[in-house]
């Protein structure tokens, strides 16, 4: 009698191979967590891998794609690090469990906070007219603040050219705040926005829009979502805009974040492209990229050394409102305050001269 292959046993062989090989990642991740996060951020590594493989093998485990924070990967303890590899939750709570991983838990998340499914994903909108959006549970002993109106720096007589607005709005640096954020608060951050702003304004009489409303309360996961309807409300009333930026501060470990610009130390630039990578609609990325890649090759051809390369996310970070939508984050939360307000100010030349170049001083354009 012959013997029959028997092909379950190399499926069963090659789940348990597999399973080890997460294992061992995970391991990695919790040993070197500061360079495990370098090299994801820098090199684009897809810590999803893990994600897509359980929602292959176990029933009834599906993962839902949301436009939920994906920066707060970069501060995590080691534990949340490696539950977010391996099954794409943020925080290590029974409830986000079943809210990112059941999909039968999401058609009750639509009811209960008015979030429609579309296919795969979830598509943030807002309420209809008239039906009252369900209040968020604020964190205890922390209540969160109060929705504020986008506030302007002053209002521009020709029309905006440039928003300006802070998705991690409590973003802070040490040496001034002693503190990487001041959650539910305005950090360091809106302080180097609005000196861009008004650079931007005073300097080269460009009229822009500096919104400084808090979007990183919590739940922080929201951050991404609360500023989608910021910005979709500064487009609706002010659709001449022609650049949309929101500016952070970089959390990568290991990324050197000092340059000399005129024997004065500056902070580096880093500029940040969202993609469709998440299954989330973003048709023209490649036009955001575009835009940010020249901005990058200006800033480093007047002032070698300031900017990094472009950094594509697999984020989208709410760019597909706008065709040139960036994401810049100027210096870590190491750097000084005037470290990034001259940066701020370096960058507010490059900007002025792809707006217009022939009123600036320099003589290259984009």
């Amino acid at each position: 009698m012959t013997k029959t292959s028997r092909p379950e046993n190399t499926d069963t062989l090659l789940l348990l191979c597999l399973t080890v090989l997460t294992l061992i990642t995970g391991f990695l991740l919790l040993t070197f967590s500061s360079d495990s996060v370098f090299l994801r951020r820098y090199l684009h590594f897809d810590s999803r891998l893990a994600g897509v493989f359980f929602t292959s093998v176990i029933p009834g485990f599906e993962q839902v794609v949301t436009e939920s924070d994906p920066d707060l990967v970069l501060e995590q303890r080691k534990l949340d690090l490696l539950l977010h590899f391996l099954v794409g939750i943020r925080h290590p709570s029974p409830q986000e469990l079943l809210r990112v991983q059941l999909p039968v838990t999401t058609f009750y998340q639509q009811k209960k906070s008015l979030v429609p499914v579309s296919g795969a994903g979830v598509s943030r909108l807002q309420p209809p007219a008239g039906v009252r959006k369900v209040p968020e549970r604020p964190v205890p002993a922390i209540p969160s603040p109060a929705p504020a109106p986008p506030q302007e720096i002053e209002k521009p007589t020709t029309g905006p050219r440039v928003l300006i607005f802070h998705t991690h709005t409590s973003e802070s640096y040490l040496p001034v705040s002693g503190k990487t954020h001041q959650f539910n608060g305005k950090g360091d951050i809106v302080l180097v926005g609005k000196h861009l702003a008004e650079t931007l304004e005073t300097k080269y009489r460009i009229p822009v829009l500096h919104c400084d409303t808090i979007h990183d309360h919590y739940p922080f996961r929201d951050s991404y979502q609360r500023s989608l309807a910021t910005v979709e409300e500064y487009l609706k009333r002010h659709p001449e805009l022609e650049i949309i930026i929101d500016v952070h501060r970089d959390a990568t470990p290991g990324l050197e974040h000092r340059a000399m610009i005129r024997n004065r130390p500056a902070a580096k630039i880093i500029l940040v492209v969202g993609t469709d990578r998440l299954g989330l609609l973003h048709p023209n990325w490649e036009k955001n990229h575009q835009f940010a890649v020249e901005l990058v090759d200006a800033i480093n051809r007047v002032y070698p050394d300031l900017a990094h390369r472009v950094i594509l996310a697999d984020a989208r970070y709410n760019q597909h409102l706008h065709e040139k939508a960036i994401l810049v984050e100027i210096g870590s939360e190491k750097s000084t305050l005037e470290e990034a307000l001259y940066s701020a100010e370096l960058f507010a030349e490059i900007l002025a001269s792809h707006l217009d170049p022939a009123a600036t001083l320099q003589s290259f354009s984009l």
